[in-house]
Parts: C-alpha cells; sequence; structure tokens
C-alpha cells in the first residue's frame, strides 16, 4: 500500500515534469526561461524561486480548492480566484522573507516577484485543481511543474550563446531560435508521452 502510494505520487510528479510541462506542453513561462538562461548568476534564483512558487501554489490551491467549490464558481472568476491567492502567497512571501533574511532579501526580493507573476505558476494553480485530488497529489504536482520549469530552461541555458551567436542566420537569431528549439523539444517530450490531440 505505501508503495503504491509513493509510486502514485512519483507519477504525479513525474506527469508534470514532463507531459504537463508548462513550457512544452501550453508555452507558458517563456519569458522568464529567457530571463534565466541570460546568466548563471540569475539561473539558480529564478528557478529556485518557480520552484518554491509552483510548489506553495499547489498547495494553495489545493486549500482553495477546499473552501470554495470551485467547480461551481463562474468560469469567468476562477482565473481571479487564482490571482488572489497566488497574491497572497506572494504577500506572505515577502513579508517572511524580510523577516526571516533581513540581510539577503535585497537580493533575493527580485526572485520572488519574477516567480510569484510568472505565468506557469499560474498555469500549475490551474492545471493542479483539474489533474489532483488529495494534498499529496497537489504537492508533487507543484514539485514536478517547477521541477518541469527547472528543466526547460537548463535545456535552454546549455544552449543559449549559440542561439542568440552571430554564427546563427540574422533572421533567426535570439527569439526566433528560441521558439523553434522550444518547438522540437516540444515535439519530442509529446512523443515520449504518447500524446495524442483531442479531436482523433
Amino acid at each position: 500500500m505505501l508503495l503504491g502510494n509513493i509510486a502514485s505520487l512519483m507519477l504525479t510528479a513525474f506527469t508534470a515534469a514532463f507531459t504537463e510541462n508548462m513550457v512544452f506542453s501550453h508555452g507558458i513561462g517563456t519569458n522568464t526561461i529567457l530571463a534565466a538562461a541570460k546568466s548563471q548568476k540569475n539561473f539558480w534564483g529564478i528557478c529556485l524561486g518557480v520552484l518554491y512558487m509552483s510548489t506553495v501554489g499547489s498547495v494553495a490551491a489545493w486549500a482553495m480548492a477546499r473552501v470554495t467549490d470551485i467547480g461551481n464558481i463562474y468560469p469567468a472568476y476562477v482565473p481571479l480566484c487564482y490571482v488572489l491567492t497566488i497574491s497572497i502567497v506572494y504577500v506572505l512571501t515577502l513579508v517572511l522573507a524580510m523577516v526571516i533574511l533581513r540581510e539577503r532579501f535585497s537580493t533575493m526580493k527580485k526572485y520572488i516577484h519574477i516567480s510569484a507573476f510568472n505565468a506557469a505558476v499560474m498555469g500549475t494553480m490551474y492545471l493542479s485543481v483539474s489533474e489532483c485530488t488529495t494534498l499529496s497529489d497537489f504537492l508533487f504536482f507543484g514539485i514536478g511543474s517547477g521541477v518541469g520549469f527547472c528543466m526547460a530552461a537548463l535545456m535552454l541555458f546549455a544552449v543559449y550563446e549559440r542561439l542568440f551567436s552571430k554564427e546563427t542566420p540574422a533572421a533567426f537569431r535570439g527569439v526566433p531560435a528560441v521558439l523553434i528549439y522550444f518547438g522540437i523539444i516540444a515535439m519530442a517530450f509529446y512523443g515520449i508521452a504518447g500524446y495524442s490531440p483531442s479531436y482523433l
């Protein structure tokens, strides 16, 4: 029973990191990944910030789903609920960081800002509500989503200089090359996951 539960939680995290990867399956969070890939200094701060926010955001989504009947809320108000929830997490994180990590707060706050309002965090909250039922499912889905974001950022970090170098043709240099690169990787992820369109 315990091994079955652990396997189920690992599968949830694996699904969030690979099959439901925000960057490759939904194109969410690309701007933040570009900011992370530009320098090694920013890379770890942004990746750890997104991992933290996606995990805490998923737990907050679980709490929101328990407090409110999210299925019966008018669909136009659901994104507003997610924005409100992540805003509360953001303010609490800022206050805690200011109180606990006073010396490092000035360097940490920019990563908190970027991570909290990264679209991937909002996507994680939305998908976790539709994919998960228990607190542990939400927690592992959030961790998996954060790891998936870090993995995508690492893939771009590895080739960033080549995509922006003068060796790349001018028409494709920079963002067009990044989008083509992500498109090819997304197709590989869908091939591995065995994705089939909903219309088939």
